[in-house]
């Protein structure tokens, strides 16, 4: 039994891993040189696998118990143990020391190494992504800008090595400072001040942009920022602000027409200086077809040699029934108005009204 197992543990441990172990004297009497077994005996008791029975005696042909057999599988192929130097017992020739390699300890086991090498790969083009400003403020008392932006993070941020400001103004004729870029290192850097615009001209407008850098170059900017320089001593700050637009159809249709016939002059009397008359312009709202009348345009011209040039639009805000007081008119004088509806799907037709010179009276109408 004993000659079974040395025979099976030079099979499985010695099928799985070429072991060399060196000529030798070997230590145990009763293993004579030339046994069968001589080879894996000594490599079992230089790797701890067995000593022997003691006495220099390994009892080669000894039975074999269940707990010795288990006891040289653990050692062998479980726990190796770490390999013994064996030197042969003292002769009269000159030593020889032998030290054999660790067992393979599990023939049936693959062992994969798996090295994981993380290289950076250097960019080939400058950023794509702009920065997103925050603000630029004015400094108090000065004439600084202060510029804020969110740096870049994590993997957004690698390699990059600091970011560009630039800023441009109308006044670079008058102002050379007014105009110019810097740039400030390292990913993590987040404010810039501009410390060049101490000639600019209070209320002179001011764009600035922001973009990142990388070893390719500079790359895309920011939306520009508008601001504007104060006196110092006041200072303005310009926020961004994301505003999303969502197009709505409008329901129904363009209003009808004022009617003609439902405008009128009416007479009010003022408080100014003294107490005066003054005309004021009213009319009935038209129909606003599905779609609430927001407000109407008016303007009108007066004929002193011929019809003068139309007046610009005054808004007149919607209401059941509109009215527009006019304090300029020159009595005597004929007069033609021109109202137009409007609501979210457009305007309407203009309607045309005129009063002629003697409109003391609201029905006095024509143009003469």
């Amino acid at each position: 039994m004993r000659n079974l197992l040395i025979g099976l543990l030079a099979g499985v441990i010695l099928g799985g891993a070429t072991v060399t172990v060196a000529a030798q004297t070997n230590r145990f009497s009763d293993v004579p040189a030339g046994h069968w077994a001589e080879d894996a005996i000594s490599w079992a008791v230089a790797n701890g696998i067995t000593t022997g029975v003691g006495d220099d005696r390994f009892d080669p042909d000894a039975p074999l118990t269940r707990a010795q057999a288990v006891t040289f599988l653990y050692r062998a192929v479980v726990d190796p143990g770490t390999p013994t130097t064996t030197a042969a017992p003292n002769t009269g020739a000159t030593p020889t020391t032998t030290t054999t390699a660790a067992p393979n300890t599990d023939a049936n086991t693959t062992t994969t190494t798996t090295t994981t090498t993380t290289t950076t790969t250097p960019p080939t083009t400058a950023p794509t992504t702009a920065p997103t400003v925050l603000w630029v403020i004015q400094v108090e008392k000065t004439k600084t800008l202060r510029v804020m932006w969110t740096p870049f993070t994590g993997a957004a941020a690698e390699g990059i090595t600091g970011y560009k400001v630039t800023w441009t103004s109308p006044a670079f004729v008058l102002d050379p400072g007014s105009r110019g870029s810097a740039t400030v290192t390292g990913a993590d850097a987040k404010t810039f001040d501009i410390t060049t615009l101490s000639n600019t001209p209070v209320a002179t407008p001011i764009s600035v942009t922001v973009a990142a850098i990388n070893a390719v170059g500079v790359g895309t900017a920011s939306e520009p920022i508008e601001t504007y320089i104060t006196s110092p001593g006041y200072p303005t700050v310009t926020t961004t602000t994301t505003t999303t637009t969502t197009t709505t159809a409008p329901t129904g249709t363009t209003p009808d027409a004022v009617d003609a016939t439902s405008v009128k002059i009416v007479f009010v009397r003022a408080r100014r200086w003294h107490t005066v008359t003054v005309p004021t312009l009213t009319w009935a709202a038209p129909a606003s077809n599905g779609s609430d009348i927001t407000h109407y345009l008016l303007r009108y011209a007066r004929n002193q040699t011929g019809w003068e040039l139309w007046g610009s639009h005054l808004r007149v805000p919607a209401s059941p029934s509109p009215t527009y007081t006019i304090s300029h008119l020159s009595r005597g004088m004929p007069y033609i108005f021109e109202i137009t509806a409007v609501n979210a799907a457009g305007r309407s037709d203009a309607t045309e009204v005129c009063f002629n010179s003697s409109w003391s009276a609201e029905t006095n109408r024509g143009c003469g």
